[in-house]
């Protein structure tokens, strides 16, 4: 006999409950603060156990150490005229964020709600350090016993490590370590905070990054199939053509990894329907400045010549990995294509243009059309900690190692 609604999804996330580790600011708060930092789980009881009130026009600011991925747990007790507070709830990953108006792009980070007396509420769904409550001036009061961060974290053990003699450089390493932590929820998405979307551009690096610490992790081929089960291979992942082929590249760094036969031919229907649609197209076009650019990375947007050889690379590097696929699951016809249009592309390479940027510089030597060596005395070593994105930085790392 089954008495529960059938499940249509089984989140595998662990739930965790942080406290407070102190209170910034407070205004018209009542009682001791340190009810709000007190360590110990708390339900809602009545008649309530310890608690603080703020009056209306008051506020708290609340510190929770370190960033967490999740929500906000309040746990109120009961003033005497039993109606509902009514507060503005704001999360920032800095204190002055959270005293100022953060935006509600993709997650709510300044939001108004009511909040029961006596009882529990658990609001937002971000990713936070700081939390600035504010009753509303004509609110009844707000009774706190407890403010908790509800973390939801994906159960995966560390098994990579990395230490040096260069104490900065080990903990820049636990910093990465902790913030692909925060981004490996139901699936990989590119920020716990915004977007908390899987942007194939991101999830190409943030999949090395997860097998470096945690191994070959299920959740990545989980986001590659969202990915591909959300986008019709006519069309481009996210929007953008350079994306599709970053998730050929993935794809094909996840079998690499793993030996997943299974898998990979999961993806054969969509795969072949991609690359023919990619080949066939440069085939028809196969003069470089006959196609449009895609996007490299969002500096290089400004730098058109940059971003069309980029662009390029970043085609031969998609089509060389669907190659290898192609071979692996004996797509023959598909295959062929790719390898055409590699040899097209190399064929009509016009001559590189001076001042084309690091990104693009990187990925055409790691794509083939020029060496390490031509990418590096040339511009990749000039200047070496200036002129890098956050994403494609670690492509400049790959051409210079």
């Amino acid at each position: 006999m089954t008495i529960a609604p059938p499940i249509a999804y089984q989140d595998t996330r662990v739930r965790q409950y942080v406290s407070p580790t102190r209170v910034l600011l407070s205004r018209d708060l009542a009682g001791d603060p340190a009810v709000l930092t007190a360590a110990p789980f708390a339900r809602p009881c009545y008649p309530p156990t310890a608690t603080c009130t703020l009056a209306p026009g008051g506020g708290v600011l609340i510190d929770f150490g370190q960033e967490v991925a999740g929500t906000i747990r309040l746990v109120t007790g009961a003033p005497e005229s039993h109606i509902p507070a009514r507060i503005r709830l704001r999360l920032g990953e800095s204190a002055s964020e959270a005293l100022a108006n953060p935006d509600n792009d993709h997650a709510m980070h300044d939001f108004s709600l009511q909040v029961p007396w006596c009882g529990e509420i658990e609001v937002g769904n971000s990713a936070f350090r700081f939390v600035h409550i504010q009753v509303a001036a004509d609110s009844t009061p707000l009774c706190l016993t407890q403010i908790s961060a509800v973390c939801l974290t994906h159960p995966a053990p560390i098994v990579g490590s990395f230490s040096c003699s260069d104490d900065r450089l080990t903990q820049l390493w636990l910093t990465g370590a902790r913030t692909i932590s925060l981004c490996m929820q139901d699936i990989v998405v590119d920020g716990p905070k915004r977007d908390r979307l899987a942007w194939m551009g991101d999830t190409v690096l943030e999949a090395r990054v997860i097998r470096a610490v945690y191994g070959c992790d299920p959740l990545i081929p989980r986001t590659l199939d969202h990915l591909r089960d959300t986008t019709p291979a006519s069309q481009n992942m996210n929007t953008i053509a350079t994306y599709s082929l970053w998730w050929v590249v993935a794809v094909l760094e996840h079998f690499q990894a793993t030996a997943d036969h299974l898998w990979l031919d999961q993806q054969r229907q969509y795969i072949e329907a991609l690359l023919t649609r990619f080949a066939t197209a440069i085939l028809a076009k196969p003069q470089w400045l006959s196609r449009p650019a895609s996007f490299v990375d969002h500096p290089t947007l400004p730098d058109a010549t940059s971003a069309l050889f980029g662009t390029r690379a970043i085609e031969l590097l998609g089509l060389q990995a669907g190659q290898q696929i192609c071979s692996i699951l004996g797509l023959g016809l598909a295959q062929q294509l790719c390898q055409n249009a590699i040899a097209s592309t190399q064929k009509h390479l016009p001559s590189l243009p001076p001042g084309l940027n690091k990104a693009s510089t990187a990925l055409l030597a790691l794509a083939g059309i020029i060496s390490p060596t031509q990418a590096n005395q040339g511009v990749l070593s000039a200047d070496p900690l200036h002129r890098l994105a956050s994403f494609t930085a670690a492509f400049v790392l790959d051409a210079r190692s």
